[in-house]
C-alpha cells in the first residue's frame, strides 16, 4: 500500500519546477499526469472527473493531482474509474481520448 508522504514527495518532484509545470498538468494535460501516477503507483485507478474535465488518481481511497492530496477539494464531484467509464460509454470515451488525451482532431 502507497503511503501518504511518499505519493507527496513524488507530486513535490515535479511540482517544484514552479508554476508553468502546475499549469501543464492543470490545463489540459491531467491525464497525462493522473498516468505518471497511475504508473508510479500501481495500486491506484485513474479517475474522471465529468464535471470538471479533470483526470485524477486515486491511491487508497484518497485522490491526487499535480497539486497534492486534493481528496477535499472534489469530495462532492461525482467520480468515474476511467476504466469502467470506457466500457460503459466507449463513444464518449473515445471523444475523450481523442480531444482530450491525444489532442487529435476529426
Amino acid at each position: 500500500m502507497s503511503k501518504p508522504k511518499e505519493i507527496l514527495e513524488f507530486i513535490h518532484e515535479f511540482s517544484k519546477f514552479g508554476k508553468p509545470v502546475v499549469t501543464a498538468f492543470t490545463c489540459g494535460n491531467c491525464y497525462w499526469f493522473a498516468h505518471i501516477l497511475h504508473t508510479r503507483f500501481p495500486d491506484s485507478k485513474i479517475v474522471m472527473l465529468p464535471v470538471e474535465g479533470h483526470f485524477v488518481t486515486k491511491i487508497n481511497e484518497k485522490l491526487y493531482d499535480i497539486e497534492g492530496n486534493v481528496t477535499t477539494k472534489y469530495k462532492n464531484s461525482p467520480k468515474d474509474d476511467w476504466e469502467e467509464y470506457k466500457l460503459i460509454e466507449p463513444e464518449h470515451s473515445k471523444q475523450i481520448e481523442r480531444d482530450c488525451i491525444l489532442k487529435t482532431t476529426i
